[in-house]
């Protein structure tokens, strides 16, 4: 989409109905984008040292592997069939 974007303002095309519709489309998404980043600038580089928001969805318990919210069998199909082309791919090409 932002490929789209920057080509449609590059191009001075911003009267444009997909424009409006970009714009249109992006605002809506960062409606609840809201809070602060401390950052440090030095020689050039960006690091960024802390970022809080009222509306993070970061959970201290949901990430960590000691988890009780979380049970770890429930990634079990997940992690079965997320590799499942690589697997035939190797398959195929073993028996050449």
């Amino acid at each position: 989409m932002d490929d789209q974007w920057s080509e449609l303002a590059y191009y001075g095309l911003v009267d444009e109905p997909l424009y409006a519709d970009l714009n249109a489309f992006i605002d809506k998404s960062q409606e609840r984008v809201t809070g602060t980043v401390k950052v440090k600038l030095y020689k050039g580089a960006l690091t960024i040292l802390a970022r809080s928001s009222p509306n993070a969805l970061y959970s201290e318990d949901l990430v960590s592997f000691d988890s009780q919210t979380i049970d770890q069998k429930d990634a079990e199909g997940f992690a079965k069939y997320h590799g499942f082309q690589a697997r035939m791919y190797r398959k195929v090409m073993d028996k050449k």
